[in-house]
Protein backbone atom coordinates (compact mmCIF):
# COMPACT_ATOMS: atom_id res chain seq x y z
CA UNK A 1 0.00 0.00 0.00
CA UNK A 2 1.53 3.48 -0.74
CA UNK A 3 2.04 5.64 2.01
CA UNK A 4 -0.85 8.50 0.48
CA UNK A 5 -3.84 5.56 0.78
CA UNK A 6 -2.72 4.64 4.26
CA UNK A 7 -2.72 8.28 5.77
CA UNK A 8 -6.10 9.00 4.06
CA UNK A 9 -7.14 5.63 5.07
CA UNK A 10 -6.10 7.22 8.77
CA UNK A 11 -8.15 10.40 8.15
CA UNK A 12 -11.01 9.60 6.33
CA UNK A 13 -12.93 7.98 9.61
CA UNK A 14 -11.07 10.31 12.01
CA UNK A 15 -11.93 13.69 10.41
CA UNK A 16 -15.70 12.50 10.33
CA UNK A 17 -15.89 11.90 14.36
CA UNK A 18 -18.40 9.49 14.21
CA UNK A 19 -21.19 9.35 16.51
CA UNK A 20 -22.81 6.04 15.59
CA UNK A 21 -24.62 7.78 13.19
CA UNK A 22 -24.86 7.41 9.38
CA UNK A 23 -24.43 10.51 7.39
CA UNK A 24 -25.85 12.52 4.91
CA UNK A 25 -29.38 11.99 5.88
CA UNK A 26 -28.58 8.44 6.02
CA UNK A 27 -27.61 7.77 2.97
CA UNK A 28 -23.68 6.99 4.00
CA UNK A 29 -23.28 4.26 6.63
CA UNK A 30 -20.52 3.81 9.35
CA UNK A 31 -17.35 5.58 10.34
CA UNK A 32 -16.18 5.78 7.26
CA UNK A 33 -19.44 6.95 5.68
CA UNK A 34 -19.69 4.67 2.75
CA UNK A 35 -22.61 5.23 0.42
CA UNK A 36 -24.59 2.39 -1.18
CA UNK A 37 -23.41 3.81 -4.73
CA UNK A 38 -19.51 3.17 -3.19
CA UNK A 39 -20.99 -0.15 -2.30
CA UNK A 40 -22.67 -1.19 -5.45
CA UNK A 41 -19.49 0.31 -7.82
CA UNK A 42 -17.24 -2.03 -5.51
CA UNK A 43 -19.38 -4.67 -5.87
CA UNK A 44 -19.91 -4.52 -10.17
CA UNK A 45 -16.00 -5.23 -10.78
CA UNK A 46 -15.42 -7.50 -7.38
CA UNK A 47 -18.36 -9.60 -7.51
CA UNK A 48 -17.82 -9.66 -3.32
CA UNK A 49 -21.34 -9.01 -2.58
CA UNK A 50 -20.65 -6.04 -0.02
CA UNK A 51 -24.14 -4.85 1.90
CA UNK A 52 -24.79 -1.96 3.60
CA UNK A 53 -24.22 -3.76 7.21
CA UNK A 54 -20.53 -4.32 6.30
CA UNK A 55 -19.86 -0.55 6.22
CA UNK A 56 -20.39 -1.10 10.44
CA UNK A 57 -17.88 -3.63 10.70
CA UNK A 58 -14.33 -1.56 10.79
CA UNK A 59 -12.47 -4.55 9.37
CA UNK A 60 -15.34 -4.80 6.11
CA UNK A 61 -15.75 -1.08 5.80
CA UNK A 62 -12.05 -0.32 5.29
CA UNK A 63 -12.00 -3.28 2.55
CA UNK A 64 -14.70 -1.51 0.86
CA UNK A 65 -12.86 1.87 0.73
CA UNK A 66 -9.27 0.63 0.28
CA UNK A 67 -11.11 -1.13 -2.79
CA UNK A 68 -12.51 1.61 -4.11
CA UNK A 69 -9.89 4.52 -3.50
CA UNK A 70 -7.14 2.23 -5.18
CA UNK A 71 -9.13 1.44 -8.00
CA UNK A 72 -10.32 5.24 -9.00
CA UNK A 73 -7.01 6.17 -7.67
CA UNK A 74 -5.19 4.20 -9.93
CA UNK A 75 -7.24 5.40 -12.83
CA UNK A 76 -6.41 9.20 -11.75
CA UNK A 77 -2.32 8.40 -11.73
CA UNK A 78 0.34 6.34 -11.09
CA UNK A 79 0.94 8.53 -7.56
CA UNK A 80 -2.35 9.45 -6.79
CA UNK A 81 -1.50 12.05 -3.23
CA UNK A 82 -3.41 12.33 0.10
CA UNK A 83 -5.33 15.24 -1.45
CA UNK A 84 -6.94 12.71 -4.06
CA UNK A 85 -7.76 9.81 -1.95
CA UNK A 86 -9.49 12.03 0.23
CA UNK A 87 -11.16 14.36 -2.48
CA UNK A 88 -12.70 10.36 -4.26
CA UNK A 89 -13.63 9.13 -1.03
CA UNK A 90 -15.65 12.37 -0.66
CA UNK A 91 -17.02 12.97 -4.15
CA UNK A 92 -17.05 9.80 -5.85
CA UNK A 93 -14.36 8.58 -8.80
CA UNK A 94 -14.13 12.45 -10.06
CA UNK A 95 -13.96 13.85 -6.77
CA UNK A 96 -10.34 14.99 -6.58
CA UNK A 97 -11.60 17.49 -9.20
CA UNK A 98 -14.40 18.88 -8.35
CA UNK A 99 -14.50 21.87 -6.37
CA UNK A 100 -17.41 20.39 -3.58
CA UNK A 101 -14.40 18.36 -1.91
CA UNK A 102 -12.23 21.04 -1.14
CA UNK A 103 -13.84 21.96 2.49
CA UNK A 104 -13.42 17.92 3.15
CA UNK A 105 -9.79 18.33 1.88
CA UNK A 106 -9.68 21.08 4.39
CA UNK A 107 -10.91 19.18 7.09
CA UNK A 108 -8.47 16.39 6.03
CA UNK A 109 -5.46 18.43 6.17
CA UNK A 110 -6.35 19.69 9.31
CA UNK A 111 -6.65 16.83 11.28
CA UNK A 112 -2.99 15.50 9.59
CA UNK A 113 -1.70 18.56 11.13
CA UNK A 114 -2.80 18.06 14.48
CA UNK A 115 -1.40 14.58 14.20
CA UNK A 116 1.97 15.17 12.69
CA UNK A 117 2.23 17.77 15.39
CA UNK A 118 1.09 15.36 18.09
CA UNK A 119 3.84 12.73 17.12
CA UNK A 120 1.47 9.68 16.74
CA UNK A 121 2.52 8.48 13.16
CA UNK A 122 1.39 5.15 13.44
CA UNK A 123 -1.01 5.70 10.23
CA UNK A 124 2.13 5.29 7.87
CA UNK A 125 2.12 1.67 8.59
CA UNK A 126 1.24 -0.30 6.30
CA UNK A 127 -2.20 -2.81 6.69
Amino acid sequence: MNIALAVALYLIPLTENWTGKDGDGGRSFGPYQISQGCIDDVNSWTHIGYTKEDCYNPVMARRIVLLYLRHYGEKLSDSPTVEDYCRIHNGGPDGWSEGCTTAYWKKCQDHLQVVIKSGKHEFYRET
